[in-house]
């Protein structure tokens, strides 16, 4: 997706659909022939419930079916590849469904570069043109204005580059001054992420579980980061009722 300032322009890169099964197929094999089966063996092992959201999803559902011995490993890696397979085609018709939505035929021999050029040359070259990432880390809101708007780019640049304690220092300067509801709670998630970067753990929890009251729209995230933190701080059981919410 790409934003000019006179409108959002959306692509939709189409590989043919004969090809792209292939390589879902190809996936699923490569998945499980690199341990996609242990993986699950281990995670249960650690005492995780099979009832967990990430255990509903597709392959992770089949393989507990498996491993319960309801059904064979070849019938297990053949409803993968058919229910993925069938996912990615429900992902296309929603995705042509949007409103001036341009799609793009990528070839075999395409890569990023050509598929790249393939787009800019549909866009007006007499317009700017800004790439627009949806992602949190990447966001950088309208409402954000000028010293705030260049300590939040800032610290986003020092956080890509792992850079977390002068990450820290920005975000918590946005933080503590910031009047926008919104840009506090992003920057809130942030300066949790960096803090827990820099092992200050225990301050880095407090602004976890701050954010899951300000930021509901990704709370399943931020639990699963929250979890990550408490295991890191030896508190194994807090980790494991976090997962257990999610």
């Amino acid at each position: 997706m790409f934003y000019t300032s006179a409108k959002i322009h959306i692509f939709l890169i189409e590989q043919d659909r004969k090809e792209l099964y292939a390589n879902i197929n190809q996936r699923v094999e490569r998945m499980i022939g690199n341990g996609w089966v242990e993986e699950v063996k281990d995670i249960l092992a650690q005492g995780f419930s099979e009832k967990l959201k990430p255990f509903q999803s597709i392959g992770y559902a089949q393989i507990i079916k498996f491993l319960h011995e309801k059904q064979s490993l070849g019938k297990t890696i053949d409803l993968i590849k058919q229910d993925t397979r069938n996912y990615a085609k429900r992902q296309i018709t929603w995705f042509k469904k949007l409103y001036d939505a341009k799609i793009i035929n990528a070839e075999s021999s395409d890569n990023s570069i050509t598929l790249r050029d393939k787009i800019l040359a549909l866009i007006p070259q007499t317009l700017g043109l800004f790439v627009f990432f949806i992602s949190l880390s990447f966001a950088n809101p309208e409402s954000v204005m000028g010293r705030e708007a260049k300590s939040y780019s800032s610290g986003l640049s020092q956080f890509h580059k792992g850079n977390f304690h002068q990450a820290a220092l920005l975000f918590r300067s946005i933080h503590s001054s910031s009047s926008n509801t919104l840009e506090k709670k992003r920057v809130s998630y942030l300066l949790a992420h960096s803090l827990a970067r820099t092992n200050k753990l225990d301050e880095s929890i407090e602004l976890f579980l701050a954010s899951i009251q300000s930021y509901p729209e990704i709370e399943d995230y931020i639990r699963f980061n929250l979890a990550e933190v408490f295991l890191n701080s030896g508190k194994t059981k807090e980790a494991m009722e976090q997962v257990n919410i999610t």
